[in-house]
């Protein structure tokens, strides 16, 4: 996952830098700067797994 796809899967959830970055247990200025693509993405897969999971919860309320 790129910085930008982060920034488009977390934008469609409605969420913000922070809430992200709450759920991965990481702080919202290392998040953003990530997204920003300053650095590399180094918890790829933890933040995919954040995307499906919000993805499933959205998709079980509706």
């Amino acid at each position: 996952m790129t910085s930008e796809e982060a920034r488009r899967t977390r934008r469609r959830a409605k969420l913000t830098q922070a809430q992200v970055a709450a759920a991965l247990k990481i702080s919202t200025f290392s998040y953003r700067r990530w997204e920003a693509g300053q650095v590399p993405l180094p918890y790829e897969r933890t933040i995919l797994d954040v995307f499906e999971a919000i993805d499933t919860l959205k998709a079980h309320d509706q």
